[in-house]
């Protein structure tokens, strides 16, 4: 351990929770709290445990262990690896892909089985991220389940595993169900977020970044209101699918601001299930970048996609099917936001049969999310892997 990370070690054991006895054994080591309780309903009567990785807790007994190993040159990453073998699973899984740390373990304990599962979109910073961790000592798992071949490819650039494109975890635990579907419903997917204060200036933080809040959401004045007119003028209604769960009703204020306060329907965000449950039913579904509207392209939803975000970001992350060599504009996605193309795509999906849309779905959608209902392929791995 290097003299000047001794403070910062010191802290992150004071400020964590102490445990004194030795993690026991479990067949499965959810890796990261963060997310663990999406696979909980997969590992039913199963020995499972979790590995607080962000400082929540630190087991003495593995720290001491560890010390007593590795002297001086102890750090997170050996602690964990100790952890690990004291916990002897035959699975580790995480739902926090984008943690390097994780793909460095696989060489201390060759008989588990590591199991990423991706939760959200991935910028080109992770990628960099990765890039410069392969440089040091290779990225290993036994099994990555991603939202597509597309992101599996990319994935494969800078990591040793097998991949398996299932889509999203979470959009795969709900069925799809259009047994109550409203055609005169489009429902957008709202993005918002209440400012982060920085230097006293409100804004999104994008990386190492904090962009104006008001130039990061400066899209969504000029599609909402121009949807709400089409919408108007072709006897559809305008639904938002609230993103926040609208603490004093800021998100819903914020709508109203430039949309006022009739003509529209705000949902609101009731638990972490509500958005999902929200998809099925409308006749098209609009969103910017969000990783739910990926999710509702793959239920086979028919969607209209406004990537514009990007310019303002000055980056080309959040722009429709940027791993897959898409152009820019296609005949239900868009990345400019002016009135000609916000009324082409609309007009496009509008009159957009499920012929038409079956193509799409069979043969661009599954680049963006594919649908893997139940997570059928995740469970099948775990059971065969537990049996072994």
């Amino acid at each position: 351990m290097k003299i000047s990370t001794i403070p910062v070690a010191f802290n992150f054991i004071m400020r964590a929770r102490k445990i004194y006895v030795s993690p026991g054994h479990a067949e499965v080591l959810i890796y990261d709290r963060e997310g663990s309780e999406a696979f909980l309903d997969y590992l039913k009567n199963k020995e499972v445990h979790i590995l607080e990785s962000r400082g929540e807790s630190i087991n003495l007994f593995v720290l001491i262990k560890t010390i007593v190993k590795h002297g001086l040159r102890v750090n997170l990453e050996k602690y964990q690896a100790e952890y690990i073998k004291l916990v002897s699973p035959k699975i580790i899984i995480t739902f926090i892909d984008n943690t390097i740390t994780f793909y460095k373990l696989k060489k201390y304990y060759e008989e588990g089985f590591f199991i990423s599962v991706q939760n959200g979109s991935r910028s080109t910073l992770i990628w960099e991220i990765f890039e410069k961790e392969m440089k040091d000592e290779q990225l290993r798992a036994d099994a990555i389940f991603c939202f597509s071949s597309a992101v599996g490819k990319k994935y494969s650039q800078y990591i040793s595993s097998k991949i398996y494109p299932h889509g999203s975890l979470l959009n795969n635990k709900y069925p799809v169900d259009i047994s109550n579907k409203n055609n005169n419903e489009i429902l957008y997917i709202s993005q918002y977020r209440p400012p982060v204060i920085s230097n006293g200036v409100p804004g999104m933080p994008i990386g190492n970044r904090h962009i104006n809040w008001d130039d990061f959401y400066s899209i969504e004045p000029i599609l909402l209101s121009r949807l709400s007119e089409l919408c108007e003028l072709n006897g559809y209604t305008l639904s938002i699918c609230g993103n926040s769960f609208n603490q004093e009703q800021q998100e819903e204020k914020y709508y109203k601001s430039f949309l006022g306060n009739n003509g529209w329907v705000y949902k609101e965000k009731t638990n972490y299930s509500s958005s999902y449950e929200k998809l099925d039913s409308p006749a098209i579904i609009a969103s910017i970048d969000s990783t739910l509207g990926l999710e509702a392209l793959g239920r086979g939803c028919k969607s209209m996609t406004f990537t514009g975000r990007g310019k303002i970001t000055k980056t080309k992350d959040g722009n429709f099917g940027l791993l897959s060599d898409l152009p820019n504009q296609g005949y239900f996605w868009t990345s400019e936001i002016n009135i000609s193309e916000i009324d082409r795509i609309f007009y496009n999906m509008i009159s957009c049969n499920d012929d038409i849309w079956q193509d799409f779905y069979t043969d661009i959608i599954p680049l963006m999310m594919e649908y893997d209902e139940g997570n059928s392929s995740l469970v099948h791995l775990i059971k065969k892997q537990l049996s072994d």
